[in-house]
């Protein structure tokens, strides 16, 4: 196990077991670490991000640079937050100082994290001139837009769990060795029947019609890889494919995927950042749905940790129908994170 250390910014990594929150000196309580989900700031840039594994431990502060408190918000429950939804911690969907979730102890103005159970965090560092910083911690977690994009822009969204496990095939795309979205779906569904790999359209069709025969029946799809709206990626590198409506050279239509696929899917989840937004998404799952295979897709930035799927509070399981008034409904969410 790894764990990182942050001194006034620096990070130093080193083996080392995992500090029990039983031995902290000076625990914060539940009430010091609540961080109400509505205060997030709204930052044009990404808040720092930082990867730990489960039990990590994450230090800040130094002699010149005193914290004075912290506040550590986890991912929140599967609901629908509209506009002006006032939050708690009720809302949470694991809560600090309880054995495998996360704690804080602050000795002598210097911070000490630990997060035990995988997820997406955002956790405000407070400091003794007044001064604060948000950070983004992810525990055994990755998000499947890591390097930018229309959504990544937003640093303002906390996270929430999603259901997206409703396939009887998981399809996922083909990565480098550090992308932490893909290999965070492969730690998350292994291996066997109901999963496959697929660095190509036609492999991810090869595996869609292996498993639709041994089930005998129309089937229920999960493809898990990186997206942009209207979009989701097979494979990676120069060689990548993609399902959208954009004519490249190394693409399929939605109306062609969905013809290919058609006499073997019901239904068809497309798990990436922002497929399912904008009007280039809303178009992309109706020509799919046409067909007669029901598309759906996120219409915010997802991620994956070891046993959870997540996505922005905001964002919606976009299904086909309506697919014009949803994307309406985006217009008005991005307003609403830009607050």
């Amino acid at each position: 196990m790894s764990r990182f250390k942050v001194f006034a910014g620096v990070f130093t990594f080193a083996a080392a077991s995992a500090l029990p929150s039983s031995t902290f000196a000076s625990l914060l309580s539940d009430s010091q670490l609540y961080f109400d989900p509505a205060s997030i700031p709204f930052t044009e840039n990404n808040y720092p991000v930082h990867d730990l594994t489960s039990g990590g431990l994450a230090q800040f502060g130094s002699p010149g640079r005193r914290v004075v408190g912290a506040n550590i918000l986890p991912m929140l429950r599967d609901n629908d937050y509209s506009p002006g939804y006032s939050f708690s911690m009720a809302d949470y969907l694991i809560h600090p100082n309880q054995a495998g979730t996360y704690a804080a102890d602050l000795t002598d103005g210097l911070l000490t994290a630990q997060f035990e159970d995988s997820g997406a965090y955002h956790m405000r560092v407070n400091y003794e001139d007044g001064t604060s910083e948000v950070h983004s911690i992810f525990v055994d977690a990755g998000v499947g837009d890591p390097y930018g994009g229309q959504d990544r822009n937003n640093g303002s969204a906390p996270w929430k769990e999603v259901n997206a496990k409703d396939g009887d095939l998981y399809i996922i795309s083909t990565g480098a060795g550090n992308d932490g979205f893909i290999n965070s779906a492969v730690s998350l569904l292994g291996t066997g029947a109901n999963t496959a790999r697929a660095a190509t359209i036609q492999q991810a069709k090869d595996a869609i019609m292996a498993r639709q025969a041994a089930l005998g029946r129309k089937i229920k799809v999960v493809i898990i890889g990186h997206g942009f709206q209207g979009s989701i990626r097979l494979g990676h590198g120069d060689n990548a494919e993609r399902i959208n409506n954009s004519g490249d050279p190394n693409s399929m239509s939605g109306t062609d995927f969905g013809n290919m696929i058609k006499d073997k899917v019901s239904m068809i989840n497309l798990f990436g950042c922002n497929t399912g937004g904008g009007v280039a998404g809303g178009q992309l799952l109706a020509d799919i749905t046409a067909t007669g295979v029901m598309a759906t897709a996120y219409t915010s930035t997802v991620g994956l940790t070891r046993d959870k799927w997540y996505a922005y509070t905001w964002g919606t399981k976009v299904p086909s129908p309506g697919w014009l008034s949803l994307a309406g409904a985006g217009l008005i969410c991005v307003a609403r994170r830009r607050r």
